[in-house]
């Protein structure tokens, strides 16, 4: 049991990884074409989180969790599970921007505060999929 625990775990985290690279990604593009504001950067973050959240559920179903339920019976509490994590995830990261606007470049700030953005939601994420979304039948 501890083994699997400790090989899902790092599944995760791998998965983690992929998805913060895509949020990222998408973050970065878009504040390249547009200006480096408080408001922008709310609206890059939305948009990089929600790109990176449909990476999320298809890896983490079909390889962190390997579910075989119907799409259906996850889409919800997956939904719900992620708009919490997505409240935690800008929340944070807004607050750190506007913490840290003064003292870095606009696009350093914004990438520290989207790591740590996403270290915050992590373990929402975790446990919250594994728990509630991806739970294995009985």
């Amino acid at each position: 049991m501890k083994n699997i625990f400790k090989a899902q775990f790092f599944k995760f985290a791998i998965t983690g990884i992929l998805n913060t690279s895509v949020d990222f990604i998408i973050l970065n593009f878009i504040l390249f074409f547009s200006s480096k504001t408080l408001i922008w950067f709310m609206i890059a973050k939305t948009f990089a989180f929600m790109g990176a959240t449909t990476n999320s559920f298809i890896l983490n179903r079909k390889w962190t969790f390997k579910s075989s339920k119907e799409y259906s019976d996850e889409l919800i509490p997956f939904i719900v599970i992620s708009c919490m994590a997505l409240l935690i995830n800008v929340t944070s990261a807004s607050v750190l921007f506007h913490l840290l606007t003064n003292y870095l470049s606009p696009l350093v700030t914004a990438n520290v505060s989207a790591v740590a953005a996403s270290l915050f939601a992590f373990s929402c994420n975790y446990f919250g999929y594994k728990y509630i979304v991806f739970k294995k039948r009985n």
